[in-house]
């Protein structure tokens, strides 16, 4: 807007109405006749007094005012100062009243305090082309709608022209002090040698509420970090609403990657225990198991089969098998023999033999034959002793020789038995001559003589001798008597073979 100040004196802004005010002319008009620009009216006030002037040219103001000061206003206004206030168009209009409103923002974000909402509200500035008159403001109540607030304010101005004008602003904000909440859904640890997809689901995802606004979700997940066979993962959650509050969770896993399984071994005392062993030499010789493990530590199960049979002989099994956390297991057996046997041989018939010299010898060459025996076991062994200690194949002397025989079975059970043989003459002596034996007669103390009886043997007589047996007839008294009586004679040989 052009603004005059006539005479220097300060322009006064008055909110009055301009009615059907009189239009001024100039009382010389002689001016007229000079060439002037196109007519413009000036609205013009003295006091409280609104007057509105057309004039050909702004060269003729000074001159109007002084003309309406020394004449055109009635006298009781010469006493006031006169100002020109503002010129008008060509058709005599004014600009009506304008009212703007200014503020920092009308959305004011998160949690604003309330020095940031009244300047957000902000000021109103009026502007007019008549003096200015009253300006209002009024702020309404706040509006809530959950999270989110707003509110009015509203300014009225008018003008001393009756001009008016509102203008209102309205700023809106959010009040959030909560934060977001992470929901976590997770699967179970990964355990051993897990896939891609276990580990993903161990990992898990998250859902975010909010209770209010909208929530960003933000996720990372870190790399695999390695520690020997065992893994582990990180991943992390971090939700953000509009008003910066946020929350986090973290999900941490770890698992074992093994698929080696474990080293066992078995050490004991021999696989072969011989004949009858104890229960604890048994133990000792299935022996004991050690076990390792690339990642850790190993359970061991062991267990013993039952006692196998066959015949004599016996075996037994022991299993053991490693197994680590991840399930990979590792097996390893041994097998020990023994033979259970306490039942000594048994010798089979055992026949003695008697046998003559060879011709012409002291001595018989015996065809000796080694008995046979039966084992529960089978097998063993048999030994023999003659008791004159010669060889077993040398001749036999006259007379008997025993032969001990022994059995031995391999668990060193033993049975004996004695053979006896026998060498002596199965010739029966031969009587040459048996002499007759006159009758005898009892004389009391008396002697006898025995005829001589003559015999051979092919081995020569050894002794003859003689045995009277049967019982004396006596008749009569005194010591006379009459029987018969047999005398025998023995030819006894060297081999003790008798013939009567």
């Amino acid at each position: 807007m052009r603004r005059f100040d006539i005479l220097h004196l300060k322009t006064v802004l008055l909110f009055y109405p301009l009615i059907n005010q009189p239009i001024l002319t100039p009382k010389d008009p002689s001016r007229s006749s000079l060439k002037k620009p196109a007519m413009r009216k000036f609205i013009i006030f003295i006091s409280a007094q609104i007057f509105v002037i057309t004039v050909s040219s702004q060269v003729y103001k000074d001159f109007l005012v002084n003309n309406i000061m020394t004449g055109a206003i009635s006298e009781n206004m010469k006493n006031y100062t006169p100002v020109l206030y503002k010129s008008t168009t060509e058709a005599g209009t004014y600009q009506a009243i304008v009212l703007s409103a200014t503020g920092t923002t009308n959305n004011l974000g998160c949690n604003p305090t309330v020095a940031a909402i009244n300047a957000a509200l902000g000021n109103a500035t009026a502007t007019t082309d008549c003096p200015p008159g009253n300006l209002s403001v009024s702020d309404d109540p706040v509006i809530i709608s959950g999270c989110n607030y707003s509110q009015k304010r509203t300014w009225i101005a008018s003008d001393a022209c009756g001009s008016t004008a509102s203008v209102s602003r309205i700023v809106t904000w959010i009040v959030n002090n909560s934060s977001p909440f992470i929901n976590l859904t997770i699967g179970p640890d990964p355990g051993c040698n897990p896939t891609a997809a276990e580990i993903e689901t161990a990992l898990g995802f998250a859902t975010v509420t909010n209770s209010c606004g909208n929530v960003e979700l933000t996720v990372a997940t870190s790399p695999i970090q390695i520690s020997g066979c065992t893994r582990s993962q990180t991943r992390s959650w971090t939700a953000t609403d509009d008003c910066n509050n946020f929350s986090s969770a973290t999900r941490f896993i770890t698992w074992v990657e093994d698929l080696i399984p474990p080293t066992i071994s078995i050490t004991g005392t021999s696989n072969n225990l011989g004949c009858n062993p104890p229960a604890t030499t048994i133990n000792a010789a299935l022996g004991n198991v050690t076990a390792n493990d690339n990642c850790g530590s190993v359970s061991l199960l062991q267990s013993d089969e039952t006692v196998i049979s066959n015949g004599c002989n016996r075996s037994q099994t022991r299993r053991c098998t490693a197994s680590d956390a991840c399930g990979n297991t590792s097996s390893v057996s041994r097998i020990v023999t023994w033979t259970e046997d306490i039942t000594p041989p048994v010798f089979n018939t055992v026949t003695n033999i008697t046998q003559s010299p060879d011709p012409g010898m002291s001595t018989a060459v015996v065809n000796i034959i080694t008995p046979t025996v039966t084992d529960n076991c089978g097998g063993g062994q048999i030994t023999h002793v003659r008791s004159d200690n010669l060889p077993i194949n040398d001749p036999f002397p006259l007379g008997q020789t025993t032969i001990t025989w022994t059995a031995s079975d391999a668990c060193g059970n033993v049975s004996s038995v004695i053979q006896a043989i026998n060498i002596g003459d199965t010739q029966m002596p031969v009587i040459n001559y048996c002499p007759v034996v006159p009758a005898q007669c009892f004389i009391e103390n008396s002697t006898y003589t025995i005829p001589v009886l003559l015999a051979s043997d092919n081995w020569g007589i050894q002794s003859i001798r003689y045995l009277i047996t049967g019982a004396t007839l006596r008749e009569g008294g005194n010591n006379n008597a009459s029987g018969i009586s047999v005398l025998h004679f023995l030819k006894i040989e060297s081999c003790k073979l008798n013939q009567v």
